[in-house]
């Protein structure tokens, strides 16, 4: 999400270059980052 400011009072696109996050703790072990991936790979293959 990204805040709503114009470029100036005449161009009215979006001039943010920062984003909003929201970050939490996360307390358990890390998931593999790549299961995923490599699910859809695998997945695209068969198609």
């Amino acid at each position: 999400m990204t805040p709503d400011i114009p470029t100036s009072r005449f161009g009215q696109g979006c001039a943010a270059h920062t984003c909003l996050v929201r970050i939490e703790h996360y307390g358990e072990s890390a998931p593999d980052a790549m299961e995923h991936t490599r699910a859809t790979l695998a997945g695209l293959a068969a198609e």
